[in-house]
């Protein structure tokens, strides 16, 4: 019997220096290590079916990160169902095998396959002083919200070449919370803007931030 594992989890830390993939063969090995029999592909080299439906960029923190898993059970299909399954169980043994700056925060199961894609993210960015944030505001305002089109020049690979991109519509809200902008985005199935870009958009650079960038309350849709 196939399941789908949904995990939501925070990392930060020195954890947030990981790569995508490397978050991922993490995850991976503490799966096993906690006993979780894993679903993997066919073929000459087998891989588990593990995701993460929303790429973190090197640097970025995360508090509402989501993980989906395929795993396998030997109970019959008749009765087995995700109520007789001690998902807080699996939940616990996983953390135990993750560092503490990756916390579960919860974990649930689905019978059969499912997947999820994000529909929108928040960033938040922490500035060192507050005559930042009124340089932030204008910015925000003449460039940022409401625009249809927004054109700028994104960096496509490691030599330097760029392309010019549409990011008009993508960034939904501005908001400011003390020393902190919270920048809400659309993402969909034709991209997002990067958090490189915002940066660029208010004028900002991480030089000008008292602490990691932190990307929240991201809203996930059941594909």
């Amino acid at each position: 019997m196939i399941y789908t594992m949904v995990v939501e989890f925070r990392i930060g830390g020195r954890l947030r220096f990981l790569s995508h993939q490397e978050t991922a063969r993490l995850f991976q090995r503490a799966l096993v290590r906690s006993g979780v029999r894993l679903s993997y592909s066919k073929g000459f080299n087998p891989r588990p079916r593990i995701s993460l439906p929303l790429p973190r960029s090197v640097g970025l923190e995360g508090d509402a990160e989501l993980l989906c898993v395929l795993i396998e059970t030997d109970t019959p299909a008749e009765s087995q169902t995700p109520e007789n399954i001690d998902a807080e169980q699996i939940r616990r043994k996983l953390e135990r095998q993750l560092p503490l700056d990756c916390p579960v925060v919860s974990l649930d199961l689905i019978q059969g396959r499912a997947k999820f894609h994000p529909v929108a993210a928040a960033y938040e960015f922490e500035v060192e002083r507050a005559e930042l944030l009124e340089k932030v505001g204008l910015k925000a305002e003449s460039r940022c919200i409401g625009k249809k089109h927004l054109f700028i020049e994104r960096r496509i690979d490691e030599k330097g070449n760029t392309r010019t991109v549409d990011v008009g519509g993508f960034i939904e809200l501005i908001e400011f919370d003390g020393l902190k902008i919270v920048v809400t985005c659309k993402i969909s199935f034709a991209g997002t803007i990067r958090v490189d870009e915002i940066l660029k958009l208010l004028g900002l650079d991480c030089g000008m931030l008292s602490s990691p960038i932190r990307r929240r309350n991201i809203q996930w849709q059941k594909a």
